[in-house]
């Protein structure tokens, strides 16, 4: 019997709930068929995770009984627990570039509401080509930080299927950067104020030139891909100070009124997609504690 948490039977599960997805769209059966594509994509996640370490996919809060588990101890693997599709999609947006989080939790939603209520998600969704392109940007994602092709998710007579998806998915994301940018652009030739409104408030940021006025605009992200402390001594009660890269999620300039939300929409207008930036460094208590 396959170990719960082994990459190998995730994948080859993530693979089965794929290809009954086609069956159902061979069916011409949309609901069905996104039903299964969203069991994929979850376990698809989990697989690509698990692959790096299983620990990442157990649920920490049995008290330690899946860790051991995931970790090799021995044990009753009928009672090992998996993170909730939440913490499974948190995880892989920091963790695999330009994985969407928030596309992959509306999918997840759109399941457990089909599955666990009386609503008919699935049914209402107008716009399907979308759907699929979400899907597919997301999956592509997953599967190149797995190390695997599109064919060897769907199989050889699918694949062109699956590009097609992809192409319109990018030209989707191209056509509405220039939109925007068009906007902006437009906006300033015609001395029009910029919209009043708030757009994401990032934890981190730092500022670049906009690509549309040539101001000084926000770039903003909550993820630090890497850190760098560095330490001069004891100066005014500051120790230095602490390099981080961050990776960007957000523009806005508040001259022209570009804005835009997401690594993909910030790399095709050919922004950076990671900023530095130096904060000051102070060491915590039991530094002192230590002494």
């Amino acid at each position: 019997m396959s170990l719960p948490y082994d990459p190998e039977a995730v994948w080859m599960k993530a693979k089965n709930f794929i290809n009954r997805s086609f069956d159902a769209l061979d069916d011409d059966d949309f609901p069905r068929a996104a039903l299964w594509a969203a069991n994929s994509l979850e376990l698809l996640a989990g697989s690509t995770l698990c692959q790096i370490n299983p620990l990442l996919v157990a649920d920490p809060s049995d008290d330690g009984r899946s860790l051991m588990l995931a970790a090799g101890l021995p044990g009753d693997t009928t009672r090992y627990r998996s993170i909730p599709a939440k913490a499974l999609f948190s995880r892989c947006a920091r963790a695999f570039r330009p994985f969407n989080r928030e596309e992959a939790m509306e999918i997840a939603a759109q399941r457990n509401a089909e599955l666990h209520s009386g609503a008919t998600p699935y049914s209402e969704i107008k716009d399907r080509q979308s759907w699929w392109e979400r899907f597919w940007s997301n999956a592509e994602t997953l599967l190149d930080h797995r190390g695997c092709s599109i064919e060897d998710f769907v199989g050889p007579g699918r694949s062109a299927d699956v590009q097609a998806h992809l192409l319109r998915g990018k030209q989707n994301v191209r056509r509405r950067v220039d939109s925007l940018v068009e906007a902006a652009d437009q906006r300033l030739a015609l001395g029009i104020a910029p919209p009043k409104r708030l757009g994401i408030i990032p934890e981190l940021d730092s500022y670049v030139e906009c690509p549309v006025c040539g101001d000084a605009a926000l770039l903003g992200g909550d993820d630090i891909e890497h850190s760098e402390l560095v330490v001069d001594g004891d100066q005014d009660g500051i120790w230095g100070y602490e390099l981080v890269q961050v990776e960007a999620d957000c523009f806005q300039c508040e001259n022209c009124g570009l804005m835009l939300e997401g690594w993909a929409y910030i790399s095709a207008a050919g922004l950076p997609t990671t900023f530095e930036i130096e904060r000051p460094y102070e060491p915590d208590d039991d530094y002192y504690l230590n002494e």
